[in-house]
């Protein structure tokens, strides 16, 4: 068993479920905001602030919003399958909860398709 299995689960990413690929993005959200967090500074209240700051539905609706126009036809069916999922609709129809879903499942399906420099691009707008 290698590192990378460990982390990219061999699957194909438009069968996954779309609350399986949102799960999966959340993470690898955190990941990266936690790297980015980390480079400008080590002081535990400040990361602590700063994560939450990244990690809400709010911010992650707004991304999501900034970058529709640069999806491709199948990453936008990703957003939408995950926007339309139950998990999506947890909490009624909030717009902000079910853009954070389609961010997170668009995240997952990226990266179990390794498609690191694409999840970087996005994020980077």
């Amino acid at each position: 068993m290698n590192l990378e299995s460990l982390f990219i689960p061999s699957i194909d990413p438009k069968s996954t479920r779309p609350e399986s690929l949102a799960y999966l993005g959340d993470l690898v959200l955190k990941m990266i905001f936690l790297k980015k967090i980390l480079n400008e500074t080590s002081k535990a209240p400040e990361l602590h602030k700063d994560s939450v700051f990244h990690n809400n539905r709010v911010y992650q609706s707004n991304v999501l919003e900034k970058i529709l126009d640069l999806l491709t036809e199948d990453e936008r069916w990703i957003v939408r399958r995950a926007k339309n999922s139950k998990s999506a609709n947890k909490f009624g129809n909030d717009k902000n909860y079910k853009n954070a879903t389609g961010l997170e499942a668009l995240i997952g399906y990226l990266f179990i398709k390794k498609d690191f420099d694409r999840i970087i691009f996005l994020l980077e707008i």
